[in-house]
């Protein structure tokens, strides 16, 4: 089977999602090709960069080699309007939603146009693709309630090789390379500091937890307009010297900072699913996150919830688990049986596979393959 699955635009999970996607996929013998998203005026509203001359020529490789392919994956809808409004496409389509649009929740202009863009498009691309897919059931029910759009869902992988458990002696050398004390309990969050996110609840939190337990650092990692008000909050509440911020990193350096944690944090209460949330599982961290969302499903019994926006909450549950090494620990392994179970590369492809052979075969919507 000859796969063309349609690229990222170099943001964020989605060109993680469609590299370890292709690279499982030629593992079972699917050949699993990428090119970058249609439309030349999508890429440049949503980057502001002008498409380069090799992006214009894969573009037309993709809709000329297109009726070669026994089935195109799509990750995006506006630059498919292109293609699925093209009544001389015969090849099947098959179509992932990463995440149900949000543009009233982005903050930079060229992303909120970007957003509406996808969000107008959503609908026609649905209704015209052979499959949908959702990354997990919470976007499964907004498509359903805000779109009328039915979609079976594969949730993403995580590699579990690179994500992997470290020793408590590497633990504590990675940390003194960062100058975190030895005995010192590690909390981290990875993401976006942006408004749906929500890592000012994690800052407003901090106090509550350092008060209790003097010796816990805190590693927020990301960058985004929330990190100003996050600096002033962290000075405001005396709680610096508990806090590291740290840019987005290479992703050897990002797995480092996972395997060292104690505890993660994931606050957003409308997180589609969340990289993040399954590295950590990988790496046998337990997950502290907000009681909606994504996370919720993938975490089961190996999570920590608490009332989304409520820091207090938070600092509590943060406090309990920081407090007990067994429950930490038996949430950790939990969490790692859970990703090999369910959430490893391969495991992904296999059930997009199963999804290709069921549209390939002309079954325009098969069973359930959650």
């Amino acid at each position: 089977m000859r796969i063309h699955i349609q690229g990222s635009l170099g943001k964020y999970g989605v060109e993680s999602f469609v590299q370890s996607l292709a690279s499982s996929l030629k593992k079972i013998d699917i050949q699993a090709s990428i090119t970058p998203p249609l439309g030349s005026l999508a890429v440049r509203a949503i980057t502001g960069r002008r498409p380069t001359a090799k992006n214009d020529l894969q573009e037309h490789l993709f809709r000329s080699r297109g009726s070669q392919a026994d089935l195109l994956h799509l990750n995006y809808a506006f630059p498919s309007l292109p293609l699925v409004l093209n009544p001389s496409t015969k090849v099947p389509l098959l179509y992932t939603v990463h995440g149900v649009p949000r543009p009233h929740l982005e903050p930079e202009i060229r992303y909120k146009i970007g957003y509406m863009l996808e969000q107008a498009s959503l609908r026609a691309v649905a209704k015209r693709v052979d499959r949908v897919i959702a990354i997990s059931g919470y976007v499964q029910k907004l498509l359903l309630n805000s779109y009328g759009i039915r979609s079976d869902v594969i949730h993403n992988g995580v590699d579990t090789e690179l994500f992997h458990p470290i020793s408590p002696e590497t633990k504590l050398s990675l940390r003194s390379d960062m100058g975190i004390p030895v005995d010192a309990k590690v909390v981290l969050f990875v993401g976006r500091l942006y408004p749906y996110k929500d890592p000012l609840t994690l800052v407003k939190s901090i106090h509550t937890v350092v008060s209790r337990l003097p010796s816990v650092v805190f590693v927020i990692v990301g960058e985004g307009p929330l990190r100003n008000a996050m600096t002033s909050e962290i000075s405001k509440s005396g709680v610096r010297a508990s806090v590291r911020l740290v840019a987005f990193l290479p992703r050897s350096e990002l797995v480092r900072m996972v395997q060292m944690a104690d505890v993660q944090v994931s606050t957003a209460p409308t997180e589609m699913l969340g990289f993040s949330v399954l590295e950590a599982m990988s790496c046998h961290v337990p997950v502290v996150a907000a009681a909606s969302g994504g996370p919720v499903e993938v975490l089961g019994r190996s999570g920590t919830f608490f009332n989304p926006g409520h820091e207090i909450d938070l600092a509590e549950k943060t406090i309990a688990i920081l407090q007990d090494d067994e429950t930490r620990s038996a949430r950790g392994q939990l969490a790692r049986e859970i990703v090999l179970r369910n959430h490893t590369w391969d495991k992904v492809a296999s059930r997009y596979a199963d999804a290709y052979n069921s549209v390939a075969d002309g079954s325009r919507k098969g069973p359930p393959i959650s």
